[in-house]
C-alpha cells in the first residue's frame, strides 16, 4: 500500500529480496507523505466472516472522529485490499490524501474469499407453494 508500482530487476529467484528498481513511473508518490491502511474484519448476520479495508489520512493512522466515505468497488468478481492504487477507478488513497477516513468493503461477490462468498452475490431462486388447490 505505501509504494506505488514499479518494475524491478532480480538476478535470479532466490534474489527477490535485494531486487532493484528501473522505473521510476510514480516519483512524486516516493515524495509524500501516502495514506496508511489496516484491514477490517467483522461477521455478518449470518456468520460469514467479511472484511474491509481502512485508509487513513497521511500521520493520522488509527486516528478517531475522521470524516467517513464509504467507496464501493465495482464487480462483482474484483476486490479492495493491501495495494498501492491512484487512477481514476481507484480513488480511495486521493480521498484519504484530503482528510477522509475511506473504507472500501469486499461484500459478497468479492473477488478472492471462495466460490461460496463470490456467489452469494447471485439472487437465489425459489416456487412459491402452490395455493390455487
Amino acid at each position: 500500500m505505501d509504494k506505488p508500482t514499479e518494475v524491478y530487476v532480480a538476478e535470479g529467484p532466490d534474489q527477490l529480496g535485494s531486487a532493484r528498481p528501473i522505473t521510476s513511473f510514480n516519483k512524486l508518490f516516493t515524495e509524500r507523505d501516502l495514506p496508511k491502511g489496516t484491514p477490517f474484519r467483522w461477521t455478518s448476520d449470518d456468520g460469514t466472516p467479511v472484511e474491509g479495508y481502512l485508509l487513513y489520512p497521511p500521520g493520522q493512522f488509527e486516528a478517531k472522529n475522521l470524516r467517513l466515505l464509504v467507496l464501493i468497488h465495482g464487480g462483482p468478481m474484483d476486490a479492495d485490499g493491501n495495494y498501492f492504487g491512484a487512477d481514476w477507478y481507484n480513488w480511495g488513497m486521493y480521498a484519504a490524501s484530503q482528510g477522509w477516513l475511506v473504507f472500501r468493503p469486499n461484500y459478497r461477490g468479492s473477488a478472492g474469499y471462495g466460490d461460496k462468498f463470490a456467489l452469494g452475490i447471485v439472487p437465489k431462486m425459489f416456487l412459491l407453494p402452490d395455493t390455487t388447490s
